[in-house]
């Protein structure tokens, strides 16, 4: 609804918008600088000249200012500025007593203050260096002159204290939301005060700096969290001085700033300044938040109030991309990657250019970092030869680049936003963007290019703000001061006639939906005969009748009353979004727009007019705000058959229609209602989803167009299984007969596998010999295709499927490439279930005859209930791995709680960490937490890449994978008779005599590219240069067995699978199609060596045998997900580790053993590797316990798992990595598990649902928990969990955290405490000795860490509980130093 009394007749030049306004003022300065310098004359058409007939619309208070600010500028002499850095713009390198050598810094602010011509500079910092004696203070102050430089001396301690101290370790962590080091209060303050002390001798020292060179009428210009308390001392000095504070990283939130013990006084500090800057709106609300609630100030929408003074609160553009710990750098090279993985397509035609500046390089965290992106670069470039990085730029070239740099938010419609710790998200959207439709690319370009030429870091630092400390702001809206013009909607007169004619058809619905309030509603629409809905459809009414609510209950407003002003506290912590249009901006709940309001709208008209035909014609137009072009996708048709696309930002226009016929009901046109694709409210969701929400009073939001689990390869590799010869779990201490007949071998036990479905016919799954099904279950034999209620039995006693979910995102399922049924036409359900409770049968070997013995799974008499969720990806081989939808996930999930099963078994994950609200599995886990069933999750195999790891839920069991002491060893023979000792489990075989070899590179085709030379992808060798040769293939683009299948395709003899540097010693075996065999790095690279010193390379691959007690093992492999936990660093996971590498289980017979097409062979058991195969593992373990102690909750049994692991490997050596390498906690958690020994673990850690809902409070996820559950006002510390292992994210100073043990193993016992800390770490119980009389029996105890000269080379150490003659209770402890990066361990 157009229309204020501030119109006035638009022209070109009237300034309608801030990006408008802005490109006025600059060229008012460029007018102003031009008049004074009496070389320019106004142009007579000049669209800024007070002449211009464009002019008539300007405000002439507003312009008269702007003019006299440019002209106070450049009155014959330049204004000062004084800008106060931690740092000088350039580095200082002695070469003599009086000699110093200076070069210019690269840097934003270096770049922006460069382009400054309207002041004349002058920088007044730390050189960085120590210059202690005087004759070197007066060389450089000399040298440093000539560059306009001022130096401030810091001594080394000061430097200490305050910079690497209070600067570094703890405003730099809770400014980047890290938090403070964990430590005791008391010790905290006192730890925090000397560096404190030190900081604020350092900011008096800046300030006696600039004293001295201050001169009347200079600005002074204060940079970043290094200073302060620089604005006090100032003021203190001059309080006529006129000085601004800009920061130039993130402000927390006012709840993590106050956990700062000198809160207060850096608040007070910083307002003394006149204008403070932020990057960002909400770094500025989050400022002004702090100052209202912690000092208890008055916040406005210019700032913050104190006793009558306003110091000025602004939130200015400034993007840097230094190679920093939380740019999330090596995520968005990892999308990069992954895009180049999903589309083939691009990657001759898709570069990549990341520049980064290095930030901190003497601090071994960055040059890890470093080290990291270096690595997974050359990692692509060794793919796809498509990414540059790590290239030198020239200065004004890297200016230009901090004009754009972290400018998403700022560009707001033009750019496509994206979470840069989502690699999938972002992968999507590269697609997307490249894809493009044309029209759309120009009008995001015009829209970006528009904004980035008017907001150059010049021009940010121009008008940062000098002009608004010395002049009265004035902005487009005739605002001044803090005077706000409220606008007046009228209804246009020339709409008022045909709005009526519309109104009065008795066959047309009109309905107005407007974000304004009921009032203006009813004024201006309460003649006419339609329907209202105001406030963005929160209240809704034809105007014959009253007002209704159409609120969802569930929706909280009781934050209306108390917002004032949108930038102070009141609205800070509450679930709010705040939404910006070209000339208002709204609070609103979160999920609150047009589109999720239009289905509720339309139930009320179709219901109040008894509606029983569909409606034929819909007509939506408006020009809404882009958070409310929802309501178009409520109109647009549905393509049922493909795939959602990904989620991008909508281009504003100046109006768009939607047109379309709209199904009143289900009922009333079913298959018209199936047309179209809705975004629904979550009352909508409920209603309409395929599927109810998940039960049990937990709240979850359910997307089930866009998201879904993966399985497979594509996601986590999740393919995989279990060797069921005994063998694995043999490695794994299972104690044999002893403890499965302690157990019943798990009989009576229900085990639910989510999964790909099961192969009923395997023998693995006869229930010969089993007594009948247990009278507790509860589940059903649902039949489908090539499936009946025969198929279960005593075994697999409930199947289920679930494809609702997938079918609303990919259509139906294609016949040929999967089963609607519970049948497994893959092979990984197959795997799992029989790997957690497979039969025993005698006389299994895989293809070929390996690893023959007894397979077994490890609860071998557990029922199973089998929960098909994951199908064929469509139109991609099997090797591409499964899809599993949220949907048929959350639904899976839901029965077998509600079926009565005991564990759940769940090798599915995603590709990132997610917050437990956004996570299914956490989601529908926490609701069997409840029903007290262990949860058992796949880490996920995404490693060796830190924090990777899926399932990071506290309630849910997190496996990481490891190897077995068993090896099929196939001896290379090279012509110069090295040998190198590969493995393999082809059936092919060579025969006697030596053959040729040759490298990939050297036979390919001229198609091929560059950086897929040595890959063997399809299609890409010569045929003529394979032809009886054994081929040398690389890992890294394609899959291992597809490898196989090009060097067979060109007539290759046979082929050596050389791994990538990533994959080190870790040797997954396949059953290729040709004889072959796999190596090593280091060996592939021997190879290589050998054929370059010859001109005829011949080797002969020899048969593979199978090895057992292969040392060294365990080891973790290449791919297990590691940690830290991104989602809460005080929760170390993974768990535990199992084995996972060339594990022997049960297959589907519909899938050959190497999932492609052109493999005819069908096996009935088979290899696989992956955390898919170490989760099952676990799973049994969890049954077997449960099996023994039924009244054990299922903290209790992860507890006994996890106290009773081990990390030694079988040399009595640490567990190393697949390089050989110590292992850390972040790859195997508290170990390798030993199920005999969980079975007694002596003592446990229990928690109790309750436990993890107060868990929940702490963390502010409270989605989760059920309505009826209230948070206590001071939930427990998160470090409190009584959880059996614990991480210390920044060990700075004393950690205390508490935990209770119970006794299950001997009534009266004593248990003495014992640690081996790193070097430098002290660790010490309270009490030391725990005495128990009793099972049952509960003890707490407090730990104590603190640290020395903490050594981040030392291996790691442990902790526990141990009795005199029979257990011992381990705990793993992950420690981190600040500033260190490298885990230090003890356990």
């Amino acid at each position: 609804m157009p229309g204020n009394k501030y119109n006035c007749s638009p022209g070109p030049g009237t300034p309608r918008t801030r990006l408008e306004r802005l490109l006025r003022e600059r060229e008012l300065r460029k007018f102003n600088k031009s008049l004074n310098d009496g070389d320019t004359e106004l142009s007579s058409n000049d669209p800024f000249s007070p002449d211009s007939e464009n002019s008539t619309c300007f405000n002439d208070e507003e312009s008269l200012d702007s003019i006299s600010a440019g002209r106070n500028s450049f009155d014959g002499s330049k204004q000062r500025l004084l800008v106060v850095a931690n740092r000088l713009p350039v580095s200082a390198v002695r070469r003599g007593e009086d000699s110093w050598h200076l070069e210019i810094s690269v840097g934003g602010l270096v770049s922006a203050l460069l382009g400054v011509k309207e002041f004349e500079t002058r920088w007044i910092g730390w050189a960085g260096v120590n210059v202690p004696d005087e004759i070197g203070q007066k060389a450089l102050t000399k040298a440093l002159a000539e560059k306009r430089c001022i130096p401030v001396f810091l001594d080394e301690e000061i430097v200490h204290q305050y910079y690497n101290g209070y600067c570094n370790n703890i405003l730099w962590p809770l400014f980047h939301y890290l938090g403070l080091p964990q430590e005791d209060r008391l010790a905290t303050t006192r730890s925090f005060q000397s560096q404190f002390d030190a900081y604020k001798k350092a900011n008096q020292m800046f300030a006696d700096v600039v004293n001295q060179h201050y001169e009347e009428g200079d600005v002074v210009w204060c940079h970043d969290y290094h200073l302060m308390f620089l604005p006090k001392c100032l003021k203190e000095r001059n309080s006529k001085m006129k000085v601004g504070w800009f920061l130039h990283t993130p402000f927390p939130s006012s709840e993590i700033h106050r956990t700062l013990p000198s809160r207060s006084e850096l608040l007070r500090s910083v307002l003394a300044a006149d204008l403070v800057g932020f990057h960002t709106y909400d770094y500025a609300r989050h400022f002004v938040s702090a100052c209202t609630r912690i000092l208890g100030l008055e916040g406005t929408p210019e700032g913050v109030e104190d006793q009558g003074k306003l110091t000025r609160v602004a939130a200015v553009m400034l993007g840097v991309d230094r190679l920093d710990m939380i740019k999330g750098i090596p995520q968005k090279i990892l999308a990069f990657e992954k895009f180049l993985e999903e589309n083939p397509s691009w990657r001759d035609k898709v570069v990549l250019l990341q520049i980064a500046v290095p930030t901190r390089t003497d601090v071994p965290e960055y040059q890890k970092l470093t080290s990291q992106v270096h690595e997974i670069v050359g990692r692509i470039n060794g793919r796809f030869g498509t990414l540059t990085a790590d290239r030198s730029l020239d200065f004004h070239a890297l200016c230009a680049l901090y004009a754009v740099t972290g400018a998403a938010q700022s560009l707001g419609a033009g750019a496509i936003l994206v979470n840069p710790w989502n690699i999938t998200e972002v992968a999507s959207s590269i697609g997307y963007a490249l894809n493009m439709p044309a029209d759309e690319r120009e009008k995001r370009h015009h829209h970006n290019f528009m904004h980035v030429t008017t907001h150059t870091s010049q021009e940010w630092a121009a008008t940062f703000g000098f002009n608004a400390t010395l002049t009265e702001p004035v902005d487009i809206l005739g605002r001044k001061g803090s005077q706000i013009k409220e606008l007046e909607l009228k209804l246009r007169p020339d709409v008022q006639v045909p709005l009526k004619k519309l109104c009065d058809d008795p066959n047309t619905t009109i309905v107005v939906l407007s974000g304004s309030d009921r009032s203006i509603m009813d004024d201006n629409f309460g003649d006419y005969n339609l329907w209202l809905a105001a406030e963005n459809g929160m209240f809704l009414r034809v105007t014959s009748g009253d007002w209704m609510t159409t609120m969802p209950e569930n929706l909280n407003m009781d934050w209306v009353d108390s917002v004032k002003h949108l930038w102070t506290g009141p609205i800070s912590n509450a679930s709010l979004d705040v939404v910006q249009g070209s000339r208002s901006v709204e609070v609103r709940a979160v999920g609150v727009t047009k589109g999720a309001a239009i289905d509720r709208i339309l139930g009320e008209i179709v219901h109040n007019k008894g509606m029983k035909e569909p409606i034929d014609y819909v007509l939506c137009i408006g020009h809404f705000l882009a958070k409310d072009e929802d309501i178009y996708t409520f109109f647009e048709p549905e393509l049922p058959a493909e795939a959602a696309a990904p989620l991008r930002p909508q281009v504003p226009t100046p109006a768009r229609t939607s047109v379309s016929k709209l199904a009143v009901s289900k009922s009333a046109s079913s298959k018209s209602a199936a047309r179209f694709k809705k975004q629904r409210s979550m009352s909508a969701i409920e209603r309409n989803t395929s599927y109810p929400v998940v039960a049990g009073g937990l709240q979850c939001s359910m997307v089930p167009e866009r998201t879904s689990l993966h399985e497979g390869s594509s996601v986590l590799d999740l393919q995989g299984l279990k060797e069921r010869n005994g063998i694995s779990w043999d490695s794994s201490k299972m104690g044999g007969k002893d403890l499965l007949a302690k157990a019943g071998y798990g009989k009576d036990v229900i085990i639910g596998v989510l999964d790909s479905g099961v192969w009923p016919e395997s023998t693995s799954f006869s229930d010969e010999g089993m007594e009948p099904v247990p009278q507790s279950w509860k589940g059903i034999c649902q039949e489908g295709v090539a499936f009946n209620s025969s198929h279960c039995n005593k075994k697999i006693i409930g199947a289920r499927y679930y494809v609702k979910g997938f079918e609303h995102i990919y259509g139906k399922v294609n016949a040929s490439e999967d089963y609607v049924s519970p049948r497994d036409m893959d092979g990984h359900g197959t795997h799992t279930a029989s790997t957690v409770a497979g039969r025993q049968v005698p006389g299994v070997a895989a293809l070929g005859g390996f690893a023959k013995g007894t397979a077994s799974g490890g609860a071998p008499m557990a029922r199973l209930a089998i929960y098909k969720v994951c199908w064929a990806k469509p139109n991609v081989t099997k090797a591409s791995g499964n899809i599993c939808p949220f949907e048929d996930m959350l639904k899976g999930l839901d029965d077998a709680i509600g079926d009565g099963v005991h564990v759940i078994s769940i090798s599915i994950g995603v590709d990132s960490p997610l917050q437990y609200e956004d996570d299914v599995l956490a989601i529908g886990a926490l609701n069997a937490a409840k029903h007290n069933i262990v949860v058992v999750c796949s880490a996920g195999n995404r490693g060796p890449t830190p924090a990777t790891l899926s399932n990071t839920a506290p309630w849910l069991t997190t496996v990481a994978a490891s190897s077995l002491d068993r090896a099929f060893l196939a001896p290379i023979k090279l012509g110069n008779g090295w040998k190198i000792m590969g493995q393999t489990v082809s059936d092919n075989k060579l025969g006697n005599q030596m053959y040729p070899l040759i490298k990939a590179e050297d036979a390919v085709l001229p198609h091929v590219l560059q950086n897929e030379k040595g890959q063997c992808l399809p299609n890409s060798l010569d045929p003529n240069m394979v032809k009886g040769k054994i081929v040398v293939c690389w890992r890294g683009t394609g899959t291992r067995v597809g490898k196989g299948i090009e060097v067979k395709r060109a007539g290759g003899a046979g082929f050596i699978l050389a791994n990538s540097k990533s994959n080190g010693n870790e040797l997954a075996v396949d059953s290729h199609l040709l004889p072959a065999t796999a190596v090593t790095y280091k060996d592939g690279i021997k190879i290589v060596e050998y054929m370059n010193s010859t001109q005829k390379p011949m080797a002969i691959i020899n048969p593979a045998r199978t090895v057992m007690h292969y040392k060294p093992a365990p080891f973790m492999t290449a791919f297990s997900a590691r940690g830290p936990n991104v989602v809460d660093l005080n929760i170390l996971k993974p768990d535990i580790t199992a084995p996972g590498l060339n594990i022997l289980a049960a297959w589907s017979e519909a899938s050959s053993p190497t999932k492609l097409a052109e493999d005819p062979r069908r096996v009935k058991y088979n290899f696989e590797s992956g955390t898919s195969m170490s989760c099952p593992h676990v799973s049994a373990a969890a049954a077997l316990i449960r099996a023994i102690h039924p009244k054990w909750s299922f903290s209790a049994i992860r507890s006994a798992i996890m106290t009773t692991a081990q990390t030694t490997n079988n040399l009595g050596e640490e567990i190393t990595d697949d390089s050989g390498n110590a292992a850390t906690p972040f790859q195997y958690g508290a170990g390798h598990f030993q199920p005999i020994k969980a079975a007694d673990p002596g003592l446990i850690y229990d928690a109790s649902f309750h436990d993890y809902l107060l868990y929940l409070c702490s963390v502010g996820q409270t989605k989760l928990l059920d309505r009826t559950f209230k948070c206590p006002e001071h939930p427990p510390s998160t470090v409190n969990l009584n959880y059996p292992s614990f991480a210390i994210p920044n060990l700075n100073g004393t950690f205390t955290i508490w935990r209770t043990v119970t006794n299950v193993g001997r009534s009266k016992s004593t248990y003495l405490f014992h640690s081996k800390p790193p070097p430098g770490v002290h660790v010490k119980a309270s009490p030391n000795i725990l005495h128990f009389n009793r099972l049952g029996q509960k003890k707490s105890f407090k730990i104590t860490v603190s640290p020395a000269d903490f050594d981040s080379t030392v291996p790691r150490s442990n902790y526990g509980f141990a009795t005199e003659n029979h257990y011992t209770v381990v705990t793993i402890v992950n420690i981190r130093a600040i500033q260190k990066l490298d885990a230090q361990n003890s356990k």
